[in-house]
């Protein structure tokens, strides 16, 4: 038989970490911005524009007032920012 290779558990979602991360969608003159929690900045919050990377290569494509969009190469995620984290069994 063919070797097995231990890939580890998959990659975190990247809509639950961004939900868990953002703490509020702030509509301003020049566009809207989503402040996320950061412990590395000196606040402990950082702020996202359209074409700002969030983490691992995810971009900032589009903010809306309920929702943001993340790009990375071809992937893309639409994270709803109200609705509820999904709990596995």
């Amino acid at each position: 038989p063919p070797p097995v290779v231990d890939t580890g558990p998959p990659p975190p979602d990247i809509a639950v970490l961004f939900r868990r991360d953002l703490s509020a969608i702030e509509d301003r003159a020049n566009g809207r911005v989503a402040w996320i929690v950061d412990f590395t900045q000196t606040y402990r919050r950082r702020a996202l524009r359209v074409g700002d990377i969030y983490q691992d290569g995810w971009r900032i494509a589009r903010i809306a007032p309920q929702s943001v969009e993340l790009r990375r190469r071809r992937e893309v995620r639409t994270v709803d920012t109200f609705a509820l984290p999904v709990i596995e069994p």
